[in-house]
């Protein structure tokens, strides 16, 4: 086969492949906490932490129930609205497995052979429970959804408006049980960072200094 006629060809392939736009839709940052995705919508996340269930009494544990009930009928009322969950493994870092100071030497030595079978050889990792909640446009169809897929739109300011209102809502309900804590930019030296898509992906992300303009990634280095 002639080299140009092979070129062709694999350029043909190349082309028919799925952009990664319908993979990573996140744009830009339109506020710290807010992220604008590329067709429109606004999106913002929750790191959640609090007791486990196991751990609560029957009183601490209804009323836990009655909070997430309360928070599914309110947010229910409004139009648009995606809510999710997400439960992310990582790799522990050598500071979540607790220090133990033994007096005994066996002690010492299965405290020594426990942490270099868990942390140092990488069994050891952590969950972080996420919840995520999305104000999506209006429904789009035919050839105005596809270009909507390929080319960044506009947001919304009632969209916004909304968005931080389920945030406090959110809050509202869910406060004064969990910790919560909205993911947002976060600088590291001259970079900025967007946590919500660090923790969320497992990949760094620089943001552009203005808050426009795609995402891009880089591999994080010592983490999966």
């Amino acid at each position: 086969m002639p080299a140009d006629r092979w070129l062709r060809r694999a350029w043909g392939k190349i082309g028919r492949e799925r952009s990664v736009t319908e993979y990573l839709p996140q744009f830009s940052h339109v506020r710290p906490h807010i992220i604008r995705n590329i067709d429109g919508s606004v999106h913002a996340m929750f790191e959640v932490d609090g007791a486990r269930w196991e751990d609560l009494d029957g009183d601490a544990l209804a009323g836990q129930h009655e909070a997430l009930c309360s928070l599914h009928r309110t947010l229910n009322l409004r139009a648009r609205l995606t809510v999710t969950k997400h439960l992310v493994h990582t790799e522990a870092d050598r500071n979540d497995y607790p220090a133990v100071k033994a007096r005994i030497p066996f002690v010492a030595e299965l405290d020594a052979a426990y942490r270099f079978r868990l942390v140092d050889q990488g069994h050891l990792w952590t969950n972080t429970l996420l919840l995520g909640v999305t104000i999506r446009p209006p429904t789009l169809s035919g050839r105005a959804k596809r270009a909507a897929a390929r080319t960044p739109q506009p947001v919304d300011q009632a969209d916004l408006d909304a968005l931080e209102h389920v945030i406090g809502t959110v809050r509202a309900n869910l406060g004064a049980t969990h910790a919560l804590r909205l993911l947002a930019l976060r600088s590291e030296g001259r970079a900025v960072f967007s946590e919500r898509l660090l923790l969320g992906s497992g990949v760094v992300r620089p943001a552009s200094g203005n808050g426009a303009g795609r995402l891009w990634c880089a591999s994080k280095s010592g983490r999966r």
